[in-house]
């Protein structure tokens, strides 16, 4: 059964850092144990992305709701691009005839050229006000639109250290459910 519906969550920030950092000075004090003071200096620098989304009171996709929405859609349009493939193979199959089907495109906003809905530019545009050096990509179904807006923090965006889906726009069963 195809999903109907890609659930959302929100973020509440819970700074317990000033607890943790009595406690450090506690343990020091009294057990001479220095390894939480210095583990208190560091920064929150691996969560900053979602204390900033939960600053802004921006809720994101669940992202298992989406990796499974995304390999249905995979499925069903490679499906489809088979059998139009299919029917245009004529005669005895060499080896060279290759079926390419359809795939995930995880492309840098400021490389994508479709439409985006103003509600999604704005969350996007607010997100990196206050957090310059987030990515923001859109990922898309190669064949038909489908786009999912997606923040990341990190180099490398095959290992983030923060990733968060924003919103997904132009797919037909969700677009009728918000519209319920």
């Amino acid at each position: 059964m195809l999903m109907s519906a890609i659930r959302r969550t929100s973020f509440e920030v819970v700074d317990f850092r000033e607890d943790v950092e009595q406690l450090a000075t506690s343990a020091e004090t009294l057990l001479g144990y220095k390894a939480l003071r210095k583990s208190t200096e560091a920064p929150l620098e691996d969560k900053v992305l979602r204390h900033t989304l939960a600053a802004l009171c921006i809720d994101t996709l669940i992202a298992a709701d989406v990796e499974t929405y995304q390999r249905e859609r995979l499925l069903e349009t490679t499906r489809a691009a088979l059998e139009r493939w299919a029917a245009t193979v004529t005669g005895e199959i060499k080896p060279y005839i290759v079926f390419h089907g359809p795939r995930w495109e995880d492309t840098p906003i400021e490389q994508y050229a479709e439409a985006i809905p103003l509600h999604v530019v704005e969350r996007l545009v607010r997100i990196k006000e206050r957090l310059p050096e987030v990515n923001v990509t859109i990922v898309h179904l190669e064949e038909t639109p489908d786009p999912f807006a997606r923040v990341w923090m990190g180099k490398d965006i095959y290992r983030p250290t923060e990733s968060f889906w924003v919103d997904v726009w132009e797919e037909p069963r969700f677009e009728a459910a918000r519209q319920r």
